[in-house]
């Protein structure tokens, strides 16, 4: 008997797919006639005619096509065998399931739900959302926040509908594979079985989070408002809550970036300030991001403001290049005249970095 494989490795005859022979049993002779006898004359049966055949293994159609009766052999003048020309017209089961990529199944535009709290709480009876460990800033979730997990079962640290995974039931996944390439299954047994698993299912390269995604590796912000008067030297700006962190390199609790590979470094800050008191003269806030390599340090500036009421700032340092396990600090200063006031706004002025 033949095997799925043997589809793959048919040898040639010509346009036929394959060569073999066939037993003379009572119903092979009824169905290709007495070819062997050479008075046998019948239009219908004959040598130069191509019958209608199928290749099946284990009652599963595998291919189908024609095949040709090419000899007729005897041994002690009893008719012992057919040798016969398989031509493969459409191995239509190997090739539609076989070759059936999932992402041409016609099903998928209804499968690319976004990842929202309003869809994740909705039952569908193919699809689950599955709480798979993938964590945030390479940090495991967790139920009891131990080291280096991220605590879900916490008001301050909740768990979100991005922390989930779409999953797709596997019986309905093998039955669409079925019904796009025009078969009718029936394996209920099989069926059965497959409706207990779950399949991790995302159309495209990450999740459908129904925003525009952005290239940044890490973000962090402020967590209280912070007011500065008169002037004041470099020090670094309390960058102490971290959103995410995607390459684990940012501490919220020191506020220091380290560099997790050899590369150059891009930062962007979005600075919102409020109930500014300007007092003639010299008035500016500047930024740098100090940086070392554990022996030398050095300074990078990246933007200066010059505020004289409640505003938003952005800047965009340039490139930054660090070795592996340099790290530093955004740091800021300010000149202004004894009487001048301004403040950071609370959760508002953010760090990003490319």
């Amino acid at each position: 008997s033949y095997q799925f494989t043997d589809l793959n490795n048919f040898s040639q005859i010509g346009t036929f797919s394959r060569d073999f022979r066939i037993p003379a049993t009572k119903r092979n002779v009824e169905a290709l006639g007495p070819l062997y006898d050479y008075n046998f004359v019948d239009d219908v049966q004959s040598f130069s005619r191509k019958y209608t055949a199928e290749l099946r293994v284990d009652t599963v159609p595998i291919s189908r096509g024609y095949i040709r009766v090419m000899a007729a052999y005897k041994q002690q003048d009893y008719l012992s065998d057919f040798q016969v020309a398989f031509y493969s017209e459409a191995p239509n089961f190997v090739k539609e399931i076989g070759e059936k990529k999932l992402k041409d199944l016609t099903v998928l535009p209804t499968l690319s739900e976004p990842v929202v709290f309003t869809t994740v709480t909705t039952i569908n009876s193919t699809r689950i959302w599955a709480l798979i460990d993938r964590g945030q800033g390479g940090k495991a979730l967790s139920e009891g926040g131990e080291l280096n997990t991220r605590q879900t079962q916490n008001q301050d640290t909740p768990l979100y509908a991005g922390d989930l995974t779409p999953c797709l039931r596997a019986d309905y996944l093998f039955q669409q594979i079925f019904d796009d390439a025009g078969f009718e299954l029936d394996a209920s047994n099989l069926m059965t079985i497959l409706s207990d698993y779950y399949v991790p299912w995302i159309n495209s390269e990450a999740l459908n989070l129904n925003y525009a995604p952005n290239d940044f590796s890490f973000r962090a912000r402020n967590n209280n408002v912070i007011t500065k008067a008169a002037g004041w030297g470099y020090q670094v700006f309390p960058f102490d809550f971290e959103i995410y962190d995607n390459v684990s390199s940012y501490d919220p609790a020191t506020q220091i970036f380290t560099a997790p590979f050899v590369g150059y470094y891009t930062f962007q800050l979005t600075i919102e300030i409020d109930n500014v008191v300007v007092v003639s003269g010299t008035n500016y806030v500047s930024w740098r991001f100090a940086y070392t390599d554990g022996t030398t340090i050095y300074s990078t500036f990246i933007g200066s403001l010059t505020p004289v009421s409640s505003t938003t700032f952005q800047f965009t340092s340039q490139p930054i290049f660090m070795q592996n396990g340099w790290y530093g600090q955004i740091e800021y200063r300010g000149a202004r005249l004894a009487g001048s006031s301004m403040d950071f706004v609370s959760d508002a002025c953010f760090v990003e970095m490319t």
